[in-house]
């Protein structure tokens, strides 16, 4: 399998992602592994959860899984998969630091998170 493996609870979130829920990937598409060598994926799992990140904006590999791939074979967004993406804080391009210490806004309400 590519990526990598933690026994951490929490995982870091950067830049621009996609969080899955493992057991979404087992039920509708089979192993994680086979999951990721199928789709040529390399982030990181706790077993619960698997993290993909894309430094660059926009952001065509993580839409292109989702549009392309991910819908077609039953996924569904917020239920099986999240996308998110960094919030820029004071200093970086202007930007204010009012999300510093807040939940993440993707990532509201889903009880799987």
């Amino acid at each position: 399998m590519n990526g990598i493996y933690t026994d951490k609870e929490n995982l870091k979130v950067v830049f621009s992602y996609l969080i899955f829920n493992v057991a979404s990937i087992n039920k509708k598409y089979g192993s994680l592994s086979k999951f990721i060598n199928d789709f040529e994926l390399r982030g990181e799992t706790n077993g619960k959860l698997y993290i993909l990140a894309e430094m660059v904006e926009p952001h065509h590999h993580l839409h292109d899984l989702i549009y392309e791939n991910l819908k077609w074979i039953g996924f569904k967004e917020k239920e099986d998969f999240v996308f998110g993406f960094e919030h820029l804080t004071k200093g970086v391009k202007g930007h204010s630091p009012e999300n510093i210490n807040r939940e993440i806004p993707e990532l509201k309400n889903i009880n799987w998170l």
